[in-house]
This record gives C-alpha cells, sequence and structure tokens, in this order.
C-alpha cells in the first residue's frame, strides 16, 4: 500500500433529512515482482440523502463517481514474425477506468402489512487502454416495482416488475478482438409473484412463486419456485 485516505461527513437538512457524503482515495504497488505490473490507483467519492416527506412514506438518494487506473502486463497476438516473441507482444499498460452511478428510491407503507417501493437506478462505465484502441462504454438503467400485502388469514402476497436497459459501444482492436456488432442494446423484461402461506401456527411456512421474463437472446422464460420453511 503506497498511500490511501478516506473521509465521510454526515448531517441533517431538516427535520426528517439527513445526508452524508463520502470521499476514497488509494495507490497501491504491483504484486508478484516486476512481471505482474498490477499497480492500481483509484479514487471515488458519493453522497446519500435520507428523506422522510410524510409518516408513511421514505424517499433515498445515493449516488457514486470514480476515476482511476488498473495496471496490466499485456500479452497479444501479433501477426508480425519479428514481435519480440514469434508472433507475439508483451508491453505493459494501464487501463484509465471511470464511471457513475445515481439511484432513487421511495418506499410508501400503506399500513402494518402492506407496502411499496419503487427504484430507480442509472449506471455509467467506461474502460479505455493507452497503449492499444481498445475501449468500452457502457450505459445501463434499471426500474423496480414491488408490492406487498397481505390476502386472507393466511397469505402474504408480494409481486413486482422490472425492465433493465443495457447499451454498449465497443471500440475493437485490429487482429486481436473483435465484437460484431460493436454497438448493442438489450432489454430484459422481468415480473414475478410469490405466495407465503402459514401453514400451521407460525412455525410452517409454504411458498409458492415464480419468476417470468423475456430477453433479447433466449425470449420469454419462466422459473417457478416453491419452498417449505419451518
Amino acid at each position: 500500500e503506497r498511500g490511501f485516505a478516506s473521509a465521510r461527513y454526515g448531517g441533517q437538512l431538516s427535520d426528517n433529512a439527513h445526508y452524508r457524503l463520502y470521499g476514497k482515495w488509494y495507490e497501491r504497488d504491483e504484486g508478484a515482482g516486476s512481471f505482474a505490473a498490477d499497480d492500481w490507483r483509484m479514487q471515488r467519492g458519493g453522497g446519500r440523502i435520507d428523506w422522510t416527506p410524510t409518516c408513511c412514506g421514505h424517499v433515498t438518494i445515493q449516488g457514486d463517481i470514480y476515476e482511476g487506473f488498473t495496471g496490466r502486463h499485456n500479452h497479444y497476438p501479433d501477426p508480425d514474425p519479428a514481435a519480440p516473441s514469434p508472433f507475439q507482444t508483451h508491453f505493459d499498460d494501464d487501463a484509465h477506468v471511470t464511471g457513475g452511478n445515481g439511484l432513487v428510491r421511495w418506499t410508501r407503507t400503506l399500513n402494518e402489512d402492506s407496502n411499496w417501493s419503487l427504484q430507480v437506478y442509472y449506471d455509467h462505465t467506461r474502460r479505455s487502454y493507452g497503449a492499444v484502441p481498445f475501449s468500452e462504454t457502457r450505459d445501463t438503467i434499471d426500474v423496480d416495482y414491488q408490492y406487498s400485502f397481505p390476502f386472507g388469514c393466511n397469505h402474504k402476497i408480494i409481486c413486482g416488475a422490472g425492465y433493465r436497459h443495457t447499451r454498449d459501444e465497443i471500440r475493437d482492436m485490429p487482429f486481436v478482438i473483435g465484437f460484431d456488432p460493436d454497438e448493442r442494446s438489450d432489454d430484459l423484461y422481468s415480473y414475478f409473484i410469490q405466495d407465503e402461506i402459514n401453514l400451521y401456527c407460525e412455525r410452517w411456512f409454504l411458498t409458492l412463486g415464480s419468476k417470468f421474463q423475456h430477453n433479447d437472446y433466449t425470449g420469454f422464460e419462466v422459473q417457478p419456485t416453491a419452498r417449505l420453511l419451518w
């Protein structure tokens, strides 16, 4: 460890809102001798706000950003027979990594046994190399909703739905690695429902449910589940 530092500070914005901020940094030397070249330097920061606008509602807002360099020793195929090794190139390189994310979650309690929550999340990440042209940029957005409520005397129902969109853009490295297509967007839709059944005196529980999802690779899928708990 060449050096590291971290700091966190929190406070109160109002009677029903609190916040905290943080920052972290570290620098690590390479390991496994001089051939690893895996030294890392990274810094990140972020914050979070928790707000209770009403007695039954709670809002969380949080986010992070980061930036750094990750070292490594590379071995790449080389079409040149006069390369340092036959048809192979060796060199050290640093990958520049950057990114950030943000999340908003709203939870509301309807009564003692019923509540719902809605969450929206976004993530951006990018990785690029200095000595070679390869790079990857990825953006992801995720929306999730859940609702929990009792049904009758012995049933507790939980259901929900979600949607995730991912988009990537990859810059190929000729002769070494290539993606076709080098830009792609994927969508994932999911739904689920489960019933927790109180079979006997709060001691035996049977949970039945299933998840349903549709993705761009295998289409529609069903994932049923059954669990017995004592």
